[in-house]
């Protein structure tokens, strides 16, 4: 169990939050990330849950926790096509997580691993139809809430382009350098993107896309130019002990891995991007991330 936990002082200011029919709703949100895990999971049990956030409050009934789970899952943001929790379930026993849990909560690494199982991968059948499909199909924009990261001008190119990639101000900049890491993975795997047709499908490029490309977005401070080191030297690795990469989930752990032993390297490990200055300009250019910044 985790000794502490942040709360971002957005919360305050939430939407979500506000719209909650009741303050017991909003309590027990607040209060759920002292319960889950470091990967922000949770076992889909009133009874569990219950008794990891509030042990003590006998006026609490498993109803009102039930019913406050369903909110949250039916809370689905138009973006991602994810609710506030996502469930899912492995080997017959129910497990749930939050898609935002990593972005405010940052780096957890320290703590003990999981003893949940990851979210299952997306049907056969699913799967089957993403290897059809063509590069054409629609991409959907994630969620990406504003942080920013101090970087350095380049007197010999666009200046202010290269910081509006580095250091994005609005969620359109940020859903910009998302999109530009997901174009620069389907050409690096030479997969196709995600369906996008069904809601099923919806759910699955949130989960196996979209949230692992935010969160290494994250990891790299909405860099491009680091996150595209990541994508590639995660990929690197994978490959080279012959793991099968069937979407950005694949890498995300290694990942994750990769930017601790940055941390630990020193400033300099981060600090190599593969992009040239005119290359990163350019990619950002081509999906948006400065004009509209």
């Amino acid at each position: 169990m985790p000794r502490w936990r942040k709360l971002h002082v957005k919360a305050k200011q939430s939407l979500d939050i506000n719209e909650m029919p009741d303050d017991f709703i909003r309590l027990l949100w607040v209060l759920m990330p002292l319960g889950l895990d470091r990967e922000g999971r949770g076992l889909d049990n009133v009874s569990w849950l219950k008794a990891q956030v509030m042990p003590l409050r006998t006026d609490v009934t498993l109803e009102m926790v039930s019913a406050a789970l369903d909110w949250y899952e039916n809370k689905i943001d138009p973006q991602t096509n994810l609710g506030m929790i996502v469930r899912y379930t492995v080997n017959g026993r129910g497990y749930f997580y939050v898609p935002t849990f990593a972005h405010y909560q940052g780096d957890t690494s320290r703590e003990a691993e999981s003893e949940f199982p990851s979210p299952p991968s997306i049907s056969e059948s699913e799967e089957a139809q993403a290897v059809v499909a063509t590069n054409s199909g629609a991409i959907q924009e994630s969620v990406a809430t504003n942080s920013s990261s101090d970087v350095d001008s380049d007197s010999d190119v666009d200046s202010d382009a290269i910081a509006s990639a580095k250091r994005p101000h609005a969620s359109s900049g940020k859903n910009a350098i998302r999109k530009a890491l997901e174009e620069h993975f389907i050409r690096k795997t030479k997969l196709p993107p995600p369906l996008t047709k069904t809601a099923s499908q919806k759910r699955a490029a949130g989960r196996r896309w979209w949230a692992p490309l935010t969160r290494m977005a994250e990891l790299t401070d909405w860099n491009l130019a680091q996150g595209v080191r990541l994508i590639d030297e995660a990929w690197k690795r994978l490959d080279l002990v012959g793991y099968t990469v069937g979407a950005p989930e694949s890498l995300l752990k290694t990942a994750e891995g990769i930017v601790g032993e940055w941390a630990r390297g020193g400033s300099r490990a981060r600090d190599d991007p593969q992009l040239s200055s005119a290359e990163l300009v350019a990619m950002t250019k081509e999906y948006g991330g400065h004009e509209n910044i």
